[in-house]
């Protein structure tokens, strides 16, 4: 005998009303016509419509559904569990600039988000609202150790999650290691940053001992201003900051952008044409 119960993600002694509210919710959910008629989603969808029609008909309420036809009573039924959910991934070995696809299948009634844990640069980290099943790309960003994927399926206000675990591919980074070219840009790379993390201290130290430049462009630009003693001080105080702010922070910060660009694009080529090699 089928399991109404759980085709309607019901627990054992619903009353008619959480029947209702539940048909109500899997026949839009799982209705053919939002599915472009799969397979899938036509067989569920009526076995919702079945199994409501048949909980509604035998309602006693009293928190029991007499099964006229082999006169016995339906008793609770096995919650879903993790082994009721199929979730694969195209690779278990991934690296920065990989793109992997992700497949699941779940096989009861339930609303289903996935959560991508990585570092830094992954940015679609949730989605939700996703189909029982389907498939999605995920890109990968930075990775330190691993990526952590998770698919939650919330039933009943219970959560039911599986997991998968896609491990750095360590085979890349020893391709890496040993490519002469790629090693050679990391170091300009770091070198670069350097110097420009200490550029605006450096900068600062002549910028202190200027206010007046800042402070005679300000008096040359507005010279009415100077009316208010104390809307002066702010004035004059606000451009030296801003002048300070501008070139010893944010030109510096340009110009690393700048001559950092290409040299990140090569680096990038260098660990798209080690993925091709390994794989």
């Amino acid at each position: 005998m089928k399991n109404y119960y759980q085709i309607l993600g019901l627990e054992e002694g619903a009353t008619l009303d959480e029947i209702k509210a539940a048909y109500r919710e899997y026949v839009v959910k799982f209705h053919p016509d939002k599915h472009n008629g799969d397979t899938f989603f036509k067989e569920r969808f009526q076995e919702v419509q079945e199994a409501y029609d048949y909980l509604r008909t035998h309602y006693t309420g009293c928190n029991e559904f007499v099964d006229e036809r082999v006169n016995t009573t339906v008793s609770s039924v096995k919650m879903p569990s993790s082994s009721d959910i199929e979730f694969t991934s195209s690779s278990k070995q991934v690296y920065e600039g990989d793109t992997v696809t992700l497949k699941w299948n779940v096989r009861f009634p339930c609303s289903i988000s996935l959560n991508v844990d990585t570092d830094k640069s992954y940015f679609d980290r949730t989605r939700n609202d996703l189909p029982l099943h389907g498939s999605t790309e995920i890109h990968i960003g930075k990775v330190e150790e691993e990526v952590v994927v998770t698919l939650h399926c919330s039933i009943n206000n219970r959560t039911i999650s599986k997991e998968i675990h896609l491990i750095r591919n360590r085979t890349i980074d020893v391709m890496l290691h040993n490519d002469k070219r790629y090693m050679r840009l990391i170091k300009i790379n770091k070198a670069i940053k350097s110097i420009f993390k200490v550029l605006p201290l450096v900068l600062t130290v002549p910028w202190m001992p200027l206010p007046s430049v800042p402070i005679i462009f300000v008096s040359e630009t507005f010279p009415a201003y100077t009316d208010n003693t104390i809307l002066n001080n702010v004035i004059e105080w606000g451009a030296y900051i801003l002048g300070w702010l501008m070139i010893c922070y944010i030109v510096p910060l340009v110009m690393e952008i700048q001559i950092t660009s290409p040299i990140n694009d090569k680096i990038e080529q260098r660990i798209r044409e080690a993925n091709s090699k390994h794989n």
